[in-house]
């Protein structure tokens, strides 16, 4: 890397293999995991064995995402721990490199790759979960599927609808800018009703505030509705599988989710929260790297590979249920959801930093 000395490459090497390392054999046991529950679901409707090797294939993204976290503490630890038997460490401490110093060659490697993640978490994360679920609901269900471009579609007889996108909203499927294409049995348009939103009901779906175009031989009638009712027995729960989890989506289209519900007065804390956990995700990584790599210093010198896994493991995996405790809390007391994220990781930094300014 460009601005790096050859004691920084010395350092960036090893972490930067540990963490990747780390990171394959993460998401394949989770992929592996994911594609055994799969393999349980090949015959439902047209589901094969190829399109769950597909549909594994693309989640693929969303896994790097949520797994580099623990595989950067880990990494931190391996390959910062892993030159210290070697008296790598000792040696640079004697020319003179603090452990802060140290420290900052290992993370720059971390820093880069964070970058990379963060970005495939914004784009490829987000797109891959919702192609994979187009392939196994489409092939499922046989009456949806979902696309990039187009949002959500189902299928119920002669009638088609089409919803830009879907959320999960006090338990309710709300579908937002829904589109009803009817068609008669020899596929002649019909009518178009659309609604800023459809809200399943028991036996059916309520649009809200609707527009209605009916087509005749010789004219097109037009009628403005404040609510109408699809009536249609397609069960909810295959929209509801359709619908992408607020920690899958992208930063832009939470704040989107984040504006609607506010503006139509629902509840958005979930997306509030999905929306705080990505901007503070850069922080939460750095954090916990940062915390693993003092013992690189100390009882790792005397320790192997066992011990470095395992120091890894109990920093990232510990450092997530206390983020979680404290965003709950926040929660709880309704407090603002960006302190129950940045609590934690400055938390690790001052941790860390103290611990790296001792005499070991």
């Amino acid at each position: 890397m460009i601005g790096m000395t050859r004691a920084d490459r010395l350092i960036a090497r090893p972490v930067l293999g540990a963490t990747l390392l780390a990171l394959a054999i993460f998401i394949g046991i989770d992929a592996l995991s994911a594609f055994i529950r799969e393999i349980d679901e090949v015959g439902d409707g047209n589901y094969t064995l190829m399109m769950a090797v597909t549909y594994i294939a693309y989640t693929i993204p969303r896994r790097v995402y949520e797994l580099f976290p623990m595989a950067a503490a880990i990494g931190a630890a391996m390959g910062l721990g892993g030159l210290a038997p070697t008296s790598e460490l000792t040696a640079l401490r004697a020319a003179g490199w603090s452990k802060m110093r140290l420290c900052l060659g290992a993370m720059i490697p971390l820093m880069v790759v964070s970058a990379l993640v963060v970005v495939i978490g914004e784009t490829l994360g987000p797109w891959g979960e919702r192609a994979a679920q187009g392939v196994a609901i489409g092939a499922k269900s046989q009456d949806l599927v979902t696309t990039n471009s187009s949002g959500i579609w189902v299928r119920d007889g002669e009638d088609l609808l089409n919803a830009k996108r879907g959320a999960l909203i006090q338990g309710d499927i709300e579908l937002i800018d829904a589109r009803l294409f009817r068609f008669d049995a020899s596929g002649r348009l019909l009518s178009i009703t659309r609604g800023d939103k459809a809200r399943h009901e028991p036996g059916g779906w309520r649009f809200s505030t609707v527009h209605r175009f009916s087509f005749e031989p010789d004219a097109v009638a037009t009628e403005s509705l404040p609510d109408w009712r699809w009536d249609v027995a397609l069960n909810p729960a295959l929209i509801a599988m359709s619908v992408i989890r607020p920690r899958y989506q992208a930063l832009l289209d939470l704040r989107e989710h984040i504006r609607y519900l506010e503006r139509n007065r629902l509840d958005a804390s979930s997306f509030r929260s999905a929306f705080w956990a990505r901007i503070f995700y850069p922080l939460s990584i750095l954090a916990t790297a940062l915390l693993a790599m003092p013992f690189a210093f100390s009882a790792l010198r005397s320790g192997g590979f066992g011990k470095r896994l395992f120091v890894g493991l109990v920093i990232s995996i510990g450092f997530y249920y206390l983020q979680s405790a404290f965003v709950n809390m926040v929660e709880l007391a309704d407090g603002p959801l960006p302190l129950g994220y940045l609590t934690p990781p400055s938390l690790a930094l001052v941790g860390a930093w103290l611990w790296l300014r001792r005499s070991f």
